[in-house]
């Protein structure tokens, strides 16, 4: 990374070992997110985390909160990478645009280019893999409800890694999807942070970012967006807001180019 905050937060885990042994239960794991009138906040900065330092303590989630160069408080989460999303309202202009970028079925795609399936279910990823293709053909046939149903189930499907009463228990696959998903999306804010310097984080959510960024460096940010993409071998769908407005980080409303809320 080239951002010095992103950087501190690698450094804290580099070195660390996972804790997934086969019968512990993922309750304590939620992630902890910020809201500004969240009176528990405190409380879940010292609940545990799945690292744990060399000398055998378990970092709390405290310790993986991280403030980039530029002031943008994230958590990096078990389930996924969340920001403390500023509270407002943004309006797209002649000079700004609002770009939101999502990774393509997110999760089930780390399983599937990585192999990352449960130890007692190897061919979990190949399934996944499967039935990946198989939205993408309803996708392109424009079959909505066929396509959204297969969401569900792949999404459904990864879930249970982390479900203690499922077959598909692991939380060794658990994590190497998470954390990984979320040091790539890192990356991804990285790079655009390096050829944008005047890009404004509105939004990180597990799966995507939507930064509010000047026209003129739109073509740049894309070939960034390109470049992960062939370093990440994930997808990545665009698209241009007109207005953005947002209370919390899972609390927003966006009306698209095209009209649609």
């Amino acid at each position: 990374f080239k951002d010095s905050g992103f950087n501190a937060l690698w450094n804290r885990i580099k070195d660390c070992d996972l804790l997934y042994t086969d019968g512990i239960t993922l309750k304590n794991y939620d992630t902890a997110e910020a809201e500004e009138d969240d009176e528990d906040w405190k409380k879940k900065l010292f609940e545990p985390s799945p690292f744990r330092n060399k000398q055998g303590a378990q970092i709390p989630k405290g310790d993986l909160i991280i403030t980039d160069d530029r002031g943008m408080v994230y958590q990096f989460g078990v389930g996924g990478l969340h920001n403390v999303a500023p509270r407002g309202l943004w309006k797209a202009t002649e000079d700004m645009a609002i770009y939101n970028m999502d990774v393509t079925s997110y999760y089930p795609s780390l399983v599937v280019k990585n192999n990352y399936s449960p130890r007692q279910f190897p061919q979990f990823s190949m399934i996944m893999g499967k039935l990946l293709e198989e939205r993408k053909v309803h996708k392109r046939a424009k079959r909505k409800t066929q396509e959204q149903a297969l969401k569900l189930v792949l999404n459904s499907a990864f879930g249970k890694l982390r479900d203690s009463k499922s077959i598909l228990f692991d939380p060794k696959a658990c994590f190497s999807v998470t954390i990984s998903g979320q040091l790539l999306l890192l990356q991804l804010t990285d790079m655009i942070y390096q050829v944008s310097p005047d890009s404004v984080m509105i939004n990180a959510n597990t799966d995507g970012i939507c930064i509010y960024a000047p026209r003129v460096d739109l073509p740049i940010i894309q070939a960034a967006m390109k470049c992960w993409q062939q370093i990440s071998m994930m997808g990545l769908e665009d698209e241009y807001y007109k207005v953005f407005a947002q209370s919390t980080c899972n609390l927003y409303c966006a009306l698209g180019e095209d009209g649609k809320i």
